[in-house]
């Protein structure tokens, strides 16, 4: 059946049957929080398992039922968070640990993952909250203000463009270089690694070593976003993303630019209707790692042809849809599916005020521009 751009509604470890092998491109998600929220009054909710081993071994399920539907230059992001025991469940004889310990969880499901099921983890993300809520009045420990996003692939040839971010010491606006004392100005350079030269505000010429594209992006990501702002920003790997503001009755949704990232990184700008295989963009040739040129569609299909559709996103436990809507924004195709009916509603309120944004052009290709044109006025 069609399934591209639906709302699906119904429980995902069943509709993914319905779903046709080898047609997805990334899979994003965010499973409920084990024992956090409880959205029903079903005994059988996912994040309501009697121990964390039984919420990793549900929500693993999950995964490797998707497995087969995931492209083999595919991509699956999970975002995880830990919980404390807590005296609620100390008498439950399986759970051998604390109540004041934290129950591991993100690490129980990674070592789950690669150790069991067969996945490649390529990335353990952290996602840092600097507005994260306070934690209950709890003044015995420290706060927590992080959570977990994995990064899996199902095969070595997958799709990527490499994230670049600009270098601290260059503005965007004016591509200025910030020493500690005192301001220099881009003199010239080439376009290749390597010591560039700049003239400092004493006239005297200095060098400072860089690539001209941007340091390598790490795996912390700090993003700071104001509610219902969009503006795509690149950062490493501690991503500092602000919680965004929703006036819906979901009580854990991660914010769209997370999700921009994402589908920036893995997410291929349009693949091939005959192979299934991402195009060739030449607007991200310099950004596509050896690997990814291995994946890339030899059909001779182009950019905005007959032959060619937006990649695809899928979500299994949508919620409130965030990443139906972020697939808008950036322009791919999406399918996502929710069990309750309450948060269907939700989606679709979300998604129709939604719109393409052209999240595509990232921020480092518009700084790579930027760049190249004040090195060649100077």
């Amino acid at each position: 059946m069609e399934v591209l751009n639906q709302v699906l509604h119904g429980n995902a470890y069943e509709l993914i049957n319905d779903l046709p092998d080898n047609s997805i491109d990334v899979i994003v998600t965010s499973p409920p929080y084990w024992r956090q929220v409880r959205y029903s009054d079903s005994k059988d909710e996912l994040g309501q398992e009697s121990t964390p081993q039984k919420y990793i071994e549900k929500i693993s399920l999950l995964f490797n039922k998707l497995e087969p539907k995931l492209k083999d230059h595919g991509s699956l992001w999970v975002n995880v968070a830990d919980n404390y025991v807590s005296n609620k469940l100390k008498k439950n004889e399986a759970i051998r640990s604390h109540p004041l310990s934290l129950a591991a969880i993100p690490e129980l499901f990674k070592t789950a993952m690669v150790y069991e099921h067969g996945w490649i983890c390529r990335n353990d993300i952290i996602w840092y909250k600097p507005n994260a809520r306070p934690s209950g009045g709890v003044s015995s420990r420290f706060g927590v203000d992080y959570e977990r996003l994995f990064w899996f692939i199902k095969s070595p040839h997958y799709y990527f463009v490499t994230q670049r971010l600009p270098h601290e010491w260059i503005e965007k606006d004016n591509l200025s270089l910030m020493g500690k004392s005192s301001k220099a100005e881009l003199a010239g350079g080439k376009e290749s690694t390597g010591m560039h030269e700049v003239l400092s505000l004493r006239g005297k010429p200095r060098t400072r070593r860089y690539h001209p594209l941007g340091k390598l992006m790490r795996s912390v990501w700090p993003i700071d976003v104001q509610p219902d702002e969009l503006a795509f920003v690149i950062y490493p790997t501690i991503w500092t993303i602000n919680t965004t503001g929703y006036s819906g009755k979901h009580f854990a949704p991660f914010p769209s630019k997370l999700v921009h990232r994402v589908l920036t990184a893995t997410c291929p700008r349009e693949v091939c209707l005959n192979c299934g295989k991402p195009i060739f963009d030449p607007s991200v040739e310099q950004y596509y790692p050896k690997t990814t040129l291995k994946t890339l569609c030899d059909c001779g299909t182009t950019l905005g042809s007959d032959l060619s559709t937006p990649g695809c996103v899928y979500d299994p436990l949508a919620g409130t849809g965030t990443v139906a809507k972020a697939a808008i924004e950036c322009g791919r195709n999406y399918i996502v599916s929710e069990i309750l009916q309450d948060n269907i509603q939700q989606i679709h309120q979300r998604i129709q005020d939604a719109e393409f944004k052209d999240y595509y052009l990232m921020e480092f290709l518009d700084y790579s521009q930027k760049l190249k044109e004040g090195l060649s006025e100077g």
